[in-house]
């Protein structure tokens, strides 16, 4: 038999995993929410989408360069471009 503390924190921890999820759904904002965000000032959304998509945009322009360092550089060059616009 089952005793009531391990019950209690068996719903506790399943409490405690739907309040995260919860949480994490909504924290979680779309591409689109995030550039409207970053057109607005917000510099986290921003901040967001470069976490996004940074590895991405290095991995394409590594493929086309083949050199890292200047993969590192064209990534960096394009989001102070995409900021400054």
């Amino acid at each position: 038999m089952t005793s009531p503390t391990r019950v209690l924190e068996s719903r506790h921890a399943r409490l405690v995993a739907s309040e995260l999820d919860a949480t994490q759904q909504a924290t979680t904002r779309t591409d689109a929410m995030l550039v409207d965000a970053s057109l607005a000032g917000d510099q986290d959304a921003f901040a967001e989408l470069v976490a996004r998509y940074h590895k991405k945009g290095f991995w394409i322009a590594f493929h086309i360069l083949g050199r890292v360092e200047e993969s590192r550089d064209v990534v960096q060059d394009a989001f102070v471009r995409v900021f400054r616009s």
